[in-house]
């Protein structure tokens, strides 16, 4: 029999599958940083308790923001020292700003 998953992990399922959308969008070299960024994100994040409802649903609102910011300008931000390496990019405040 298969498992039922809850509304909020279906919800984290959903937001996964958009930044993998999103990510395939772009050039390839762009496509790997905000692929490998994504995984990282939610390797980290997966250790967060089933029960903790308010930080699920916190992540969840700001992983959205973000993909709702990455879609709607035109620079791509990027929390990785990959950026840092890259020339065209911009230090404000601890995160990288690749300019596309």
């Amino acid at each position: 029999m298969k498992k039922r998953l809850s509304k909020l992990q279906l919800s984290v399922l959903t937001l996964y599958r958009e930044w993998i959308k999103f990510a395939k969008s772009k050039p390839e070299p762009m496509q790997t940083k905000v692929l490998n960024h994504l995984a990282g994100e939610f390797r980290k994040n997966a250790q967060v308790p089933r029960k903790n409802f308010n930080r699920i649903e916190y992540l969840l609102r700001d992983g959205r923001n973000k993909l709702t910011i990455h879609k709607t300008s035109n620079i791509c931000l990027l929390y990785t020292s990959d950026a840092a390496d890259d020339l065209l990019c911009v230090d404000l405040g601890g995160r990288r700003i690749l300019k596309k």
